[in-house]
């Protein structure tokens, strides 16, 4: 059976169109494939950009400014009907996508979600990608695959800014407070009722150093923070469930 999808070529780059909310060109993966398409200039006929009806670029957007840049043609497939979607799609089994690349890509189609998550990360409170979701999600924290598909919902933003506020408060008197299990086990002691930040902030500038070792399970961070809040406390506060505290 042929296939019913025709290869064309071109030398005409500005009409090729970059769609919108698809992930910036990236220098240095631009540069490899020049060195690629350089070494055998006959691939870039047997792998021909993908564009929609538009000529919007669906798949190939840095090879095509790697032939752009050579001064080669053009070979490309125009399929009618594809959109943001599928350019996601086919980038997930190729060169994957990052965080980054999702939430500018939201952010550019109108998801305010993703702009706070953007103006977190690329600003004073950066965290990783999984203890940053649950900053912003809060008490709808969601998976890594929903937050790909655009379900991110920021429901108190000035709220995951406080909390954040006081991560980097009590974390200079930790150096490892940007790991994920020491994050999450803060935040877990942070949005308990009763917690006190005042009362923390001066606990981990007299205490840190008497409780606090480098783990790796959020449970133990969890245990070590209770401990340095309630040091010297007359009125004992237990933040989390029994189970959770066990040692």
């Amino acid at each position: 059976m042929s296939n019913p999808y025709k290869i064309s070529r071109t030398s005409k780059y500005d009409a090729f169109k970059t769609i919108k909310g698809n992930r910036t060109v990236r220098p240095a993966h631009v540069k490899k494939l020049k060195l690629a398409i350089q070494s055998d200039p006959e691939s870039i006929k047997y792998n021909p950009i993908l564009v929609n009806e538009h000529l919007e670029v669906i798949d190939g957007q840095h090879r095509l400014e790697a032939i752009k840049q050579l001064k080669l043609d053009v070979y490309f497939v125009k399929v009618d009907g594809l959109k943001l979607d599928d350019v996601q799609i086919l980038n997930s089994v190729s060169k994957n996508w990052q965080p980054m690349d999702y939430a500018k890509a939201f952010s550019t189609l109108g998801n305010k979600n993703y702009g706070y998550y953007l103006d977190v990360k690329q600003g004073s409170f950066s965290l990783n990608h999984d203890s940053l979701m649950r900053y912003l999600s809060l008490d709808n924290p969601i998976t890594s695959q929903s937050f790909n598909e655009g379900k991110l919902k920021v429901d108190n933003y000035p709220r995951s800014l406080e909390l954040l506020g006081w991560l980097f408060d009590i974390g200079q008197y930790y150096e490892r407070y940007k790991i994920r299990s020491f994050a999450l086990a803060f935040l877990k002691l942070a949005t308990s009722k009763g917690y006190d930040q005042d009362r923390m902030y001066e606990q981990m500038k007299n205490h840190s150093r008497r409780f606090l070792e480098d783990y790796s399970k959020e449970q133990d961070y969890f245990i070590a923070l209770n401990k340095i809040y309630n040091y010297h406390k007359r009125t004992q506060v237990h933040f989390g469930t029994p189970e959770y505290l066990m040692a």
